[in-house]
């Protein structure tokens, strides 16, 4: 007898990625890339964001601004999806990053957490460091080897800065 198992994708839902300090626009720009990453990743079956705004709308919910895990529980529950993206995008002095964590919306518990810091522009949080942040929160990169970058390599040109973080 031959059995095969299939499973399932987890389905995964991703909130507006919350700005602090960087142009909204510039958060949502992330926020799709965050999404795309995922998708690609083939991990999960990602919940369309039009679709979640529905739902939020539906319930009368907000979608940005959302960082308290209860709430990213709520929504997720609503939207019935077994885990939630949510995080932030922002500027403390000259550093941009990005900080994102999954929750487990059956136990409620955050099941992974990924960041990116950069001295240089917002746009190497979108052209490096989504991936990066996606592959620490699936679990494919180990972000204590991404984070050995020296300042003096966060500072060389972008062409050089690109060997410097795995692609995986």
């Amino acid at each position: 007898i031959l059995a095969i198992s299939l499973s399932a994708k987890d389905r995964i839902a991703v909130l507006d990625i919350e700005a602090q300090g960087v142009l909204t626009h510039e958060a949502n720009m992330i926020t799709d890339r965050l999404v795309l990453e995922l998708v690609n990743c083939g991990k999960y079956s990602v919940l369309e964001r039009s679709e979640l705004s529905s739902i939020l709308e539906e319930h009368k919910l907000q979608l940005s601004g959302i960082t308290s895990n209860e709430f990213l529980v709520k929504v997720g529950e609503i939207a019935n999806v077994q885990k939630m993206v949510g995080g932030q995008v922002g500027k403390v002095g000259g550093i941009f990053s990005l900080n994102a964590r999954i929750i487990n919306i059956e136990t409620a518990e955050i099941e992974n957490i990924a960041s990116y810091d950069t001295k240089q522009a917002i746009d190497d949080v979108l052209l490096f460091g989504v991936k990066i942040v996606v592959n620490g929160l699936i679990g494919l990169g180990k972000q204590e080897e991404e984070s050995k970058v020296t300042p003096a390599q966060m500072t060389d040109s972008k062409d050089k800065k690109k060997e410097n973080y795995p692609t995986q």
